[in-house]
């Protein structure tokens, strides 16, 4: 739908102010969502580091 508007394919009368609302909402929801997204992989990607690092930490402790 969102390509549809963009290319001028689909078109909605200027007065339904309501749809135009709910679909500003509906496009901060899908952006929120992505956000959302990114946050929890970036979340995991540094707990994985970190058990990483640990790991290295315990292998050197018992090489020494």
């Amino acid at each position: 739908m969102d390509q549809r508007i963009k290319t001028g394919r689909l078109k909605v009368a200027s007065h339904l102010s309501d749809w135009f609302q709910e679909y500003r909402e509906y496009q901060l929801y899908q952006a929120y969502r992505k956000y959302q997204e990114f946050q929890e992989r970036l979340v995991f990607q540094e707990y994985q580091l970190l058990q990483v690092y640990q790991g290295l930490l315990i292998t050197l402790k018992t090489l020494e």
